[in-house]
């Protein structure tokens, strides 16, 4: 078995891929903290089950260019807020299910499906006239789960 490089990936959103994403971290399938029970008059607990499954933000990073891909992401982001509507007082409102796909040469195998995204911030870099840096928007995803399969 070949071991598998971290750099070959596409990332789809609502069945769309999503191209020019250039990092992802927070691929987690979840966790819990345990319910703990303490006996009576003793210092013991007992670990009695799971409590809830929490899964953290993902984070998207892509080099701002301009592209259709930057504007698909404000877009969603400015549907998701509508700060120009006070009615809508920041209800995140707008979810979209997608996945990170792992590619070898080409061929998926592996999928990371999450469900019921939205983004819960947008950052542009900071900008300095002292550097060169690339410009990259910072894209941080709240979701409700996300499911592994190989394939």
């Amino acid at each position: 078995m070949e071991k598998w490089k971290n750099n070959h990936f596409v990332v789809e959103i609502n069945g769309l891929q999503s191209p020019a994403i250039d990092e992802v971290t927070g691929i987690s399938m979840g966790g819990s903290t345990a319910i703990e029970v303490v006996d009576a008059g003793t210092n013991v607990s007992d670990k009695i089950s799971a409590g809830i499954i929490k899964w953290p933000p993902l984070v998207l990073i892509k080099i701002a260019d301009g592209s259709p891909a930057d504007a698909a992401f404000l877009d969603w982001f400015k549907v998701t807020f509508d700060y120009h509507d006070p009615k809508a007082a920041l209800q995140s409102t707008i979810r979209k299910n997608g996945a990170i796909v792992k590619l070898e040469y080409g061929v998926e195998v592996a999928r990371f499906a999450f469900v019921g995204a939205w983004i819960r911030e947008m950052i542009f870099s900071d900008l300095s006239a002292k550097n060169e840096d690339v410009a990259k928007w910072t894209i941080n995803l709240e979701h409700s789960g996300m499911y592994a399969d190989l394939v």
